[in-house]
C-alpha cells in the first residue's frame, strides 16, 4: 500500500456545514413557506440589549463572588485572624470553606441558571405589553428559548444567542410559533427541510455539551436555518446528560405535535 504525498497547495477538504443552506441536500421536500415577520418597531429589540447581556453575565458570575468571599475569609482567618478566641476563628474558617463550596456547587451544577431566569422574566414582561403578540406569554405550554446561528458557536461572545423568544407548539395547525425579541416565526410542518437535535461546544467551554434543535425551513426567499436552545430555568443540575435528555424530550414533543407526518 503506497501513501500519497500531501499537496500543501490543495484546497481545503469538503465540509458539508460550510455550504450555504440552499446548497445542501435535505431529507424533506417542503411544499409551503414559513412566515417570518419583523416585530413592530415600537417593540423590537427592547429586551435582548447590551444592558440585558451585561446583567445576565453578571448574574452568571455570582459563583466568583462566593469564591472570593469564602476564600478570602478562610485565608484571612487562617493566616492572620487567629487570636485568643479559637472557637470564633475556627467557625470563620468553616464558614469561609462553606461559602467557597456553595459557589463551586453553583458554578458546576447551575451555571447559566440565574441568567436564564432573569431573561425569561424580563422577556415575558415585555411580551405582555405587545398587543399583537402571536404567543401568550402566560400560557403554561409556552417555552422560553434562545435562538442562535451556527457562526455564533465559533466565537467567544457575551451570549451565544442572537435572539430570545417564546415558543409554542400548535397541534391544530401543525406548526411551530415563536415570538422573539426581533422576529415572529410561524413555521408549518410542510415548510421543513430538516428537524433534528444537534450538539455544540462553546470555544470557552469545550467540555460542556449544548444540545439544540436544528430547523431548516423554506421561506419565500431562501431556505433558512434556525438553532433553538431550551433555556433551563428549573432546578435540574446542568450536566451534559440533563441537557441532552431535556432536549430529546422537547424534540419528541415537537415531532408528536407538529411534524410527525412530515418526518415519517
Amino acid at each position: 500500500m503506497t501513501e500519497q504525498p500531501i499537496n500543501p497547495y490543495a484546497p481545503p477538504a469538503f465540509v458539508e456545514e460550510d455550504l450555504v443552506v440552499a446548497q445542501q441536500v435535505w431529507p424533506l421536500k417542503p411544499t409551503e413557506d414559513a412566515d417570518i415577520q419583523s416585530v413592530p418597531d415600537q417593540y423590537q429589540g427592547q429586551t435582548f440589549t447590551l444592558s440585558h447581556l451585561l446583567m445576565t453575565n453578571a448574574l452568571e458570575a455570582i459563583p466568583f463572588f462566593f469564591w472570593i468571599t469564602g476564600g478570602g475569609l478562610f485565608v484571612y482567618t487562617y493566616f492572620l485572624g487567629f487570636g485568643t478566641n479559637l472557637v470564633l476563628s475556627l467557625s470563620l474558617i468553616v464558614l469561609g470553606v462553606a461559602i467557597f463550596m456553595i459557589g463551586y456547587y453553583i458554578a458546576i451544577w447551575y451555571s447559566f441558571f440565574l441568567g436564564a431566569v432573569y431573561s425569561k422574566w424580563r422577556f415575558r414582561s415585555a411580551v405582555r405589553n405587545r398587543h399583537d403578540s402571536i404567543v401568550n406569554p402566560d400560557d403554561q405550554e409556552v417555552i422560553f428559548v434562545g435562538l442562535s446561528q451556527r457562526e455564533d458557536w465559533k466565537k467567544i461572545k457575551l451570549d451565544t444567542c442572537h435572539d430570545i423568544g417564546l415558543l409554542k407548539l400548535n397541534p391544530t395547525t401543525s406548526s411551530i410559533i415563536i415570538e422573539s425579541d426581533k422576529e415572529r416565526f410561524q413555521i408549518p410542518k410542510n415548510s421543513l427541510f430538516l428537524c433534528e437535535p444537534e450538539v455544540f461546544n462553546h470555544p470557552a467551554d469545550p467540555y460542556s455539551e449544548f444540545w439544540l434543535i436544528r430547523l431548516v425551513f423554506q421561506t419565500p426567499e431562501d431556505p433558512r436555518e434556525l438553532l433553538i436552545g431550551l433555556a433551563h430555568t428549573d432546578f435540574m443540575p446542568r450536566t451534559n446528560e440533563v441537557r441532552h435528555e431535556k432536549t430529546n424530550i422537547f424534540f419528541k414533543d415537537l415531532l408528536a405535535t407538529t411534524v410527525r407526518n412530515s418526518i415519517e
